[in-house]
């Protein structure tokens, strides 16, 4: 089974940005599973993804969390896959202009930028904690 996972992440790996989600979609679709297997996969993708979207308002990795439950769901869904493909390439552009701002930043501009997001961070963290307890 360890094996099966990780050639299965191998392929991911392999396929090209943007089309790694349709890819393993496709594979997905070729194996013989039953329609049981596959409503079990896109319901615990969901519920990863209901997980995910809880842990986003505290500390944690529920961005992470999300992305796996997705993740799952692409495996079942055409529209799910297609939807992170198209994702995929936009936080790629996303991150190669921010590395590239980055590096270009003075090191004054990269200590207050450290400072807005620890703030917001903070803020935000104080704010979900507070609607935890006011329920």
């Amino acid at each position: 089974m360890l094996e099966k996972l990780k050639q299965g992440w191998r392929a991911f790996e392999h396929d090209p940005p943007g089309e790694r989600f349709r890819q393993r979609f496709k594979r997905s679709q070729q194996s013989d599973r039953s329609v049981v297997y596959k409503l079990v996969f896109v319901a615990s993708g969901v519920f990863i993804m209901a997980v995910g979207v809880f842990l986003l308002a505290v500390p944690g990795p529920g961005v992470l969390v999300v992305l796996i439950g997705a993740g799952l769901v692409a495996q079942v869904s055409s529209s799910a896959a297609r939807a992170l493909d198209w994702c995929e390439l936009r936080v790629r552009k996303l991150a190669a202009w921010s590395l590239k701002k980055w590096r270009r930043a003075s090191l004054m501009m990269k200590i207050v930028l450290v400072l807005l997001v620890a703030v917001f961070v903070l803020a935000a963290s104080l704010a979900a904690y507070e609607l935890l307890l006011a329920k």
